[in-house]
């Protein structure tokens, strides 16, 4: 059976992660940038405002994955989730790693395309 992460255990009234988000968290922790662009449909999306990137694709997204993630040490923790409407589940996620600022807390707003991910948009928390 596999595990994902799920919120912290304060968070006990949020709804579970939707296998999609979940096989995100999941495939980010593992330090694994094909999993995490399998997470994703072909026609994926990644709109990272911090950044100001918008990645389109499998490739794009794995580039996105080792170059900005795993180069600067990022790990991901689901604190608390919010199931909303038009199929999209939003993350309040603790971001910390090798980089000016950390640890912080971003936004991420997953939208769902079926059993994968259509696009994913992050935005920092201030």
């Amino acid at each position: 059976m596999t595990t994902h992460p799920q919120p912290a255990p304060a968070d006990r009234t949020a709804p579970p992660l939707p296998d999609p988000v979940a096989r995100f968290f999941a495939a980010v922790a593992a330090e694994a940038p094909d999993a995490v662009a399998a997470a994703f449909g072909s026609t994926g999306v990644v709109r990272d405002e911090g950044e100001s990137l918008d990645l389109a694709g499998a490739p794009a997204i794995s580039g996105w994955v080792r170059d900005h993630l795993l180069a600067a040490s990022v790990r991901l923790e689901p604190r608390g989730v919010v199931a909303g409407d038009g199929g999209a589940t939003t993350v309040e996620v603790e971001v910390s790693g090798d980089f000016p600022g950390s640890p912080g807390r971003s936004v991420m707003r997953f939208v769902l395309d079926g059993p994968l991910v259509g696009e994913l948009r992050i935005e920092a928390l201030r």
